[in-house]
């Protein structure tokens, strides 16, 4: 994934406030407009953030609503759908979503609405993005960087990719803005079984069939200087000043398993 810079994020910022898409915001600041997407949704923030002059009722069937005396009070001759207790107290209230959130720019930076809507709001601010940024890089490398929705929502893109036959590769490639790990931590997760039941290793298309990777051997390395006086000449010389040592010859025998042989040295 692409690391983005405090001052790319603010041109990112400024870009959705300016009704730019991912595209030109991304050539703007040099970066794929994936790369964008993936930031802006992942560090957007929720807000309660109302309209001024109008009543924060978020419920979906306000505007045919005709219920009374909700709350109780009898003195009160209001239409429930303009109190502002009505989200708290109704039995039958159901949140209103904005669906401008579930398609770019998914947030409502540079929403031409904003300033009338009163359903819940989602906000990318560069200076909360960075220090959520900030926060992962310096916390300790331990486990998955998931949290449970990230991991649920993962483990069922995985689990259909996979009932139709495809590799994670094909998965992740195709529906490349749904995932914001890399590839290598995905199979990282599903060897580790953090997605519990399903998927697991042996569902991958290929995984039965392979073995686990050898072991490299130990370099064996050689000290250089153990000829230091105990080459043939520095035997030689030896004899001729000790004629009358004693002199014992002895053969080795070194196993080799993979020739099934056997080496004779002479010392």
């Amino acid at each position: 994934m692409s690391h983005l810079t405090h001052a790319q994020r603010t041109l990112i910022e400024n870009g959705l406030r300016d009704h730019k898409s991912f595209k030109e915001i991304a050539r703007d600041i040099g970066k794929a407009h994936t790369t964008v997407s993936r930031e802006v949704r992942k560090h957007c923030v929720t807000s309660d953030k109302g309209a001024y002059g109008r009543v924060t009722n978020r419920c979906i069937y306000r505007r045919e609503c005709k219920r009374l005396n909700v709350c109780g009070d009898l003195r009160c001759r209001r239409r429930c759908r303009v109190c502002a207790k009505c989200n708290e107290i109704c039995p039958d209230f159901h949140e209103d979503i904005c669906t401008r959130l579930n398609q770019s720019p998914y947030v409502c930076n540079g929403c031409p609405d904003e300033h009338r809507c009163v359903l819940r709001k989602k906000y990318y601010i560069h200076d909360q993005a960075e220090v959520e940024y900030r926060k992962v890089l310096s916390d300790v490398r331990t486990g998955a960087t998931l949290n449970e929705e990230e991991r649920l929502a993962i483990g069922v893109i995985l689990n259909a990719g996979l009932e139709h036959g495809q590799s994670v590769h094909h998965i992740m490639v195709s529906r490349r803005d749904d995932f914001q790990v890399c590839e290598k931590s995905v199979y990282r997760y599903i060897n580790s079984g953090l997605f519990l039941q399903r998927p697991g290793r042996m569902e991958l298309p290929k995984a039965p069939g392979m073995k686990p990777r050898r072991k490299k051997g130990g370099e064996h390395k050689i000290d250089t200087k153990c000829r230091i006086s105990r080459t043939l000449e520095d035997y030689t010389a030896f004899l001729a000043v000790h004629p009358d040592n004693a002199v014992i010859e002895m053969d080795s025998v070194h196993w080799n398993a993979r020739r099934k042989g056997s080496a004779h040295v002479q010392l």
